[in-house]
């Protein structure tokens, strides 16, 4: 399942139980189930792609084994055997499907700093960035920018170690209304 609208759906499809929906049902205005949808895209197509290609910009291809762990953490043996096996094919594929090169960290720094002036503008005065209450279009955006954030509640990359510029940068960003955002999110709903 890839996307962040696809993974919400099958979670919520396959979660079974009592737990409430991110898209909040009821709802009186289709206007906020609609800005919420658009929310969500937006960040998918601007923040998702942008995070990956800045982090894969200062690792690829020669400082990959900062990325490697997190991608087979929480795999099985087959699943570490097969990316151990194929990873030199993956670098090279991340590094052409990304557009990778040396002015590839810089252009997605741009995208993703206009995210963030943007996601702050949603967020002046208010918790959420649809609404009231917690949404997919919350959850879509601090789950994109958690590696920039790094929350506590989420060790993956809180714990993450990165060359030493990525890291300059992610302490640069880390006072960012939005990064502030991000970790009270995951604080006050990752359980």
């Amino acid at each position: 399942v890839e996307g962040s609208d696809a993974i919400i759906d099958w979670a919520e499809a396959n979660a079974g139980g009592d737990k409430p929906g991110l898209c909040p049902q009821g709802l009186s205005d289709e206007d906020l189930s609609d800005e919420i949808g658009k929310t969500e895209a937006r960040l998918d197509k601007r923040a998702g792609i942008n995070v990956r290609r800045f982090i894969y910009s200062h690792v690829m291809p020669d400082k990959a084994h900062y990325v490697k762990p997190m991608l087979f953490a929480n795999t099985g043996f087959v699943h570490r055997l097969a990316g151990n096996l194929m990873w030199p094919a993956c670098k090279k594929l991340i590094v052409k499907g990304y557009k990778i090169n040396a002015g590839s960290a810089g252009e997605a720094r741009a995208v993703l700093e206009e995210e963030f002036a943007w996601l702050e503008g949603r967020l002046a005065g208010q918790d959420h960035l649809v609404g009231n209450t917690f949404t997919r279009a919350d959850l879509t955006a601090a789950s994109l920018l958690a590696p920039f954030a790094r929350p506590d509640e989420m060790p993956l990359y809180r714990d993450a170690i990165f060359p030493d510029d990525l890291m300059a940068t992610f302490a640069e960003w880390s006072d960012r209304p939005v990064m502030q955002w991000v970790r009270r999110i995951y604080r006050d709903y990752r359980n």
